[in-house]
């Protein structure tokens, strides 16, 4: 509701990065309530073509999404949390996602190629990086921590693990997993 937003807007979500903003005044407030409330309804008009309960068939079956991605309680770490991936982004970006991974790489999703001293060869997603030492989610979902020095080759580059489907799913398929993920609006997402 537009007293709830707010609500929101005047003193925040505790426990959460959302502060909240007393120097907005009412009017101010009113009118990004206003503006909240119609992305709001953009999104829920938007018809998304598919079937929901063949995508989540599709996405845990032959699309394998699990291992690397969290729904709910359930799945790895080394893609994004979908668990609510519909508030925050709309169906053409998911199709994007699952038929060119690479087309739009999160910083924090960075791929890390790394080979130690000794000649071993390791690959995951870069947590964290400085001058002396690196952070990464290997493959088998094992934290990764390494001096620079250690390494006889590190490259960082901002192409994804994960797979392009563009091969993969039939249009049909495609349209049944974004109809999918276009349910996942909370964290309790199954």
């Amino acid at each position: 509701t537009e007293a709830a937003l707010i609500a929101t807007i005047s003193t925040g979500i505790p426990d959460t990065e959302m502060p909240g903003f007393k120097i907005i005044d009412e009017r101010q407030k009113r009118l990004i309530a206003a503006y909240v409330k119609s992305l709001m309804q953009a999104r829920a008009a938007t018809k998304v073509p598919g079937n929901p309960v063949s995508g989540k068939r599709l996405f845990e079956g032959k699309g394998a999404c699990l291992q690397c991605h969290t729904v709910g309680q359930a799945g790895g770490r080394l893609g994004p949390d979908l668990s609510f991936i519909a508030s925050q982004r709309g169906p053409e970006y998911l199709r994007e996602s699952i038929v060119d991974p690479n087309k739009q790489v999160p910083n924090t999703y960075s791929t890390i190629n790394i080979v130690e001293r000794d000649g071993a060869r390791r690959t995951g997603v870069l947590l964290n990086q400085d001058s002396y030492s690196i952070q990464f989610l290997d493959t088998h979902e094992k934290l990764v921590s390494r001096r620079t020095s250690e390494l006889r080759e590190l490259l960082v580059d901002r192409t994804s693990l994960m797979p392009n489907y563009s091969g993969v799913f039939t249009a049909g398929e495609l349209d049944n997993i974004v109809s999918y993920l276009s349910t996942l609006r909370s964290r309790g997402a199954n």
